[in-house]
């Protein structure tokens, strides 16, 4: 079987090589594996940890690496990085022994000479970390966060513009804090408070969430594969954030609710369960594959009224719908604690390619919806110009529509100008997101 760490380089590598996305190389390589519990949780974090503090990692290296760092082989990289974050992150490791490790795969991996250079480096770090400076904040505000907190400095630059130096800060901490496991209890099942008595009896603590009463935050999840609770559709996992959107949308039986970008299903699962599997949902999704996530967690949890279409949101044409679901694609800048790599795959112009394809989907949307019916719009991020800016796009462009947000179906601390929806992960402590509701006035 194969060592821990080793799995770790393997994983990391193969996510250089291949670009792929950390969560998918993660659970493939884990798949199947007959590894210890134990070791899954320290290969995942491993992973995760190494990728969320790359650039503050690269940073220390860099000062104690002797000769060009971009020429060393990005084996040697991936270990040193590796090696350091336990060093620096992981207390209960023993400086002693994740040095010892890199440098064992380092002499196996590219021989002798970089075993001796792998030692030299994580000893002196080991050594003097309590003397490392990092860039100086009042000088260079943007490359100070930038590194200390391991965001691109793209990102941090428009976050110190937008919300100052503190709010900015506290934001970029909040990214890099463990993500919650959040459930959804399925209420058509199952009572939340008879879930959180299995749960426990499960050997897992619970607490209600703030804003939505069928969530819970649990302190752990098992291998959901395994999981009997799961795989009788008791629970879906999903973040508070998201599930306010089924409030906003308030399914009612006997509508056509049009899901578009519905992979991988929790909201339209959500539509279903609120209104007690009487509304008819088409849920449409461009990815075949990801579709089909949307027909496994329907039939888990279920529900029969969930009607599968693989189609581009941005031109597929459907009877008028009562209601028009868009959660649209996004930078994902509101789930960097979820997604360790999202932070360093994201670039401005994919920015505003999304918010292109965005406005897309806006427009064909509101051909699709009945007069006096309901078009909500929900992110994953918290950038302007794919919510409030690209709302505001919409009412210009489409008399047709005002903002019908309902103010009495939400605590006023989610809410932005009576308007919007609006949560930040270092001010709720949820997942970043915008939803918000709009009327087809003729």
């Amino acid at each position: 079987m194969m060592h821990a760490r080793r799995l770790v380089i393997k994983i990391l590598n193969r996510i250089e090589d291949t670009g792929a996305y950390a969560d998918i190389v993660l659970a493939n390589e884990l798949s199947g594996r007959n590894m210890p519990q134990r070791d899954r949780h320290l290969v995942t974090e491993l992973v995760n940890g190494t990728i969320r503090w790359q650039s503050r990692l690269d940073w220390i290296i860099l000062l104690y690496f002797s000769g060009d760092y971009e020429k060393c082989p990005q084996k040697i990289r991936t270990i040193l990085r590796t090696a350091l974050y336990q060093i620096i992150f992981l207390s209960k490791v023993p400086d002693y022994a994740a040095i010892s490790e890199a440098v064992s795969l380092a002499k196996k991996l590219k021989g002798a000479f970089w075993g001796r250079k792998v030692n030299a480096i994580l000893r002196s770090i080991s050594k003097h970390q309590d003397e490392i400076e990092y860039p100086d904040a009042a000088k260079n505000p943007v490359k100070f966060l930038s590194v200390r907190y391991s965001h691109p400095e793209w990102m941090v630059s428009r976050w110190l513009e937008r919300f100052g130096f503190e709010q900015t800060k506290s934001l970029l901490k909040s990214n890099n804090n463990p993500p919650k496991h959040t459930l959804r209890v399925n209420r058509l099942r199952i009572s939340v408070s008879e879930l959180q008595g299995l749960l426990l009896g499960a050997g897992i603590k619970t607490k209600a969430t703030k804003f939505v009463n069928e969530c819970l935050i649990v302190d752990k999840l098992p291998n959901l594969d395994d999981f009997d609770l799961f795989q009788r559709g008791l629970f879906s996992v999903q973040d508070e954030s998201a599930a306010l959107v089924g409030g906003l949308v308030d399914p009612q039986p006997g509508e056509l609710i049009l899901d578009l970008c519905s992979a991988p299903g929790g909201k339209a699962t959500h539509l279903a369960e609120i209104a007690g599997n009487g509304c008819k949902i088409i849920a449409v999704d461009l990815h075949l594959n990801r579709l089909q996530l949307v027909s496994s967690a329907a039939r888990r949890l279920g529900h029969k009224n969930i009607f599968p279409v693989n189609a581009n949101a941005a031109h597929v044409a459907t009877a008028k719908a009562d209601k028009i679901l868009i959660d649209a694609p996004c930078t994902g800048l509101g789930v960097l604690s979820k997604r360790s790599d999202a932070r360093w795959k994201r670039t401005p112009g994919q920015l505003a390619e999304l918010v292109t394809i965005q406005r897309k989907i806006l427009d064909n949307a509101s051909k699709l919806l009945k007069n006096g019916g309901y078009l909500i719009y929900s992110t994953c991020t918290t950038e302007p110009e794919e919510n409030e800016q690209q709302i505001a796009r919409f009412l210009r462009n489409h008399p047709e529509f005002k903002i019908d947000f309902p103010m009495n179906r939400f605590n006023k601390e989610l809410i932005i100008e009576n308007k919007y929806i609006y949560t930040f992960p270092h001010i709720h402590h949820m997942d970043g997101s915008f939803a918000t509701r709009l009327v087809k006035t003729g």
